[in-house]
């Protein structure tokens, strides 16, 4: 195995004023920590009202709070935030409440927005409808022109033949007036 342990050697009271003044200064910070000023008995003296106040009524609360009443106050608002969110849950979603009402609403406007779609889908006929109106009224008028023109001649000449006619015709009348 070939370890190897070092033997002490020398006298053993050598060492005692060294250990005696390690021992003194271990004391001398013993007693600064356990003096009446110091931090650590501050520190122990917080813990304990720390404690104290965690026995009473409201327990850790009270203590981390700083006072029963405190907790007393904190309980309260957590009560009304209780009673409040118990009353929204009601409105919101207790048979009537809104949520049913939004959801009867909801399904009312898609109703509404299909009965729109159907009815836009009749205006977009009635407005192909009318634009193929327009465009058939403007190929008349385009012809309406001419027409009237054939019409007026057609009219000349029919009058021009009840004229000719009425000359030549027996009956005809004469049409001028004598004066005596």
């Amino acid at each position: 195995d070939g370890a190897e342990r070092t033997v002490l050697r020398g006298d053993a009271s050598e060492q005692i004023p060294q250990v005696m003044l390690a021992m003194r200064a271990l004391l001398e910070n013993l007693q600064q920590m356990t003096a009446q000023d110091a931090p650590l008995n501050a520190s122990l003296g917080n813990v304990k009202s720390v404690t104290d106040r965690m026995q009473g009524r409201y327990g850790a609360l009270g203590g981390i709070l700083g006072s029963d009443e405190n907790a007393k106050k904190l309980i309260t608002a957590l009560e009304r935030t209780n009673t409040l969110l118990e009353k929204t849950d009601a409105r919101l979603f207790a048979p009537g409440g809104v949520m049913d009402e939004s959801h009867a609403a909801i399904a009312q406007m898609h109703g509404l927005l299909r009965d729109v779609r159907e009815r836009l889908l009749k205006v977009d006929a009635i407005l192909a409808d009318a634009q193929a109106i327009a465009a058939n009224t403007r190929e008349a008028s385009a012809d309406l022109s001419s027409l009237r023109a054939e019409v007026e001649n057609s009219l000349r000449k029919a009058s021009g033949l009840i004229d000719e006619i009425h000359r030549k015709w027996p009956f005809a009348r004469d049409t001028e007036i004598r004066l005596p």
